[in-house]
């Protein structure tokens, strides 16, 4: 196929801002640019600076939905995938699933419906388990990014009338990678010296960024060369995290980021992140640390078990209390020999399993099988 006969594909999402589902749409734009692929993107409600990771080519169209239900955002995404003449529509969790496959259905463009985290309480009541498992019949293809995602959506009888397929996460790593640490900290003007635990995400309640906080205050006390580093921005709860921190017992040791556009730095700059989440998918950041030879504690949640081996490239554990994820942070602190096989350990399983190259040719296989017209 050559480029002039590429496919092209719309992606659907809610909102084009930080977040773990758009990073990844970001991500696959700078890759699949060099296959036969040609993508766009729609954004039901804003987009923001976050813009600028897409790439050069991808036109980003944002149709202002606001909120609740509004009935002409079919329209607009009809006429956009006319316009644009896509022959794959692409929609990413539940806003791009009820509002796109039935602007794709109408415009007789097959859809391919991606599920990127757990489905959260109120995803789960009858009524949205009902619109869901209808919506998934006229999508030729479902996918989600982890083995552990796959059977909570079988067992709430979430099936499409085919295969729901596992498509895993990948990352660049090129670009994330290890590096000096001291160099990367003097560049976020951080101490030279120390053991860093980061927290990278967005500031909402799944990613938990309390119990890590009051964690810190257990082990810190203990522990007076750890610090706590926080990356990140957007979400209900930033001004409530952000006084959070200013009000720390350690607030010395205590490091506010915010949104950075120099992520490579950051994580180069930590000896551990910390994902004490309790709803994930598979999760991009981790994926990033781990490229950058930084092991993870990461609690047990959706897809994490299939990036992570428990043990050997980072670690893997219920944390529902502080005062457990504080004993694990100095189980962690304490044992440096460990930490340093973690560190090679965790570089090695992206390399092998999680990179940008592999992903990008599994949505281009995607692709492909879904824009191929059935026959009867």
């Amino acid at each position: 196929m050559s480029k002039a006969d590429s496919i092209r594909v719309l992606h659907v999402v809610n909102a084009f801002s930080a977040g773990g589902m758009e990073n990844g749409v970001a991500n696959l734009s700078q890759w699949i640019s060099r296959s036969n692929v040609e993508m766009d993107v729609c954004s039901l409600t804003v987009v923001d600076q976050f813009r600028s990771r897409l790439h050069a080519d991808v036109k980003l169209t944002a149709l202002g939905r606001g909120n609740g239900v509004n009935g002409s955002i079919w329209s607009k995404i009809m006429k956009l995938i006319k316009d644009g003449r896509y022959q794959v529509i692409h929609t990413h969790n539940w806003a791009g699933l009820i509002y796109g496959v039935p602007a794709a259905f109408f415009c007789r463009v097959p859809v391919i419906h991606g599920e990127h985290s757990e489905l959260v309480s109120w995803e789960k009541s009858p009524r949205r388990l009902f619109m869901r498992k209808f919506l998934y019949r006229f999508c030729r293809m479902v996918h989600v990014i982890s083995e552990d995602q796959k059977r909570q959506l079988l067992t709430h009888g979430l099936r499409s009338g085919k295969e729901v397929l596992c498509l895993p996460n990948g990352t660049d790593t090129v670009k994330f990678r290890p590096g000096d640490k001291s160099s990367a900290r003097a560049i976020l003007k951080l101490p030279s010296k120390g053991f860093f635990v980061g927290i990278v995400g967005r500031l909402v309640p799944t990613k938990r960024h309390h119990l890590l906080l009051k964690a810190f205050e257990q082990v810190g006390q203990e522990l007076p060369e750890m610090h706590l580093l926080l990356a990140g921005s957007g979400g209900a709860l930033e001004a409530d995290i952000r006084q959070q921190c200013a009000d720390h017992p350690l607030r010395e040791r205590v490091h506010w980021l915010g949104g950075r556009d120099d992520m490579p730095t950051v994580y180069q700059s930590l000896d551990l992140l910390a994902l004490p989440s309790d709803n994930e998918g598979m999760p991009n950041v981790a994926l990033e640390a781990m490229a950058s030879g930084v092991p993870v504690l990461a609690n047990q949640v959706c897809g994490i078990e299939q990036i992570i081996n428990d043990g050997k490239d980072g670690r893997v554990a219920v944390m529902d209390r502080p005062e457990i994820l504080a004993q694990l942070l100095k189980e962690m602190h304490s044992n440096a020999p460990k930490l340093q096989d973690m560190r090679i350990g965790a570089r090695q399983r992206i390399v092998d399993h999680f990179s940008m190259d592999s992903m990008s040719s599994r949505y281009e296989a995607a692709y492909l099988a879904t824009a191929t017209p059935v026959r009867p």
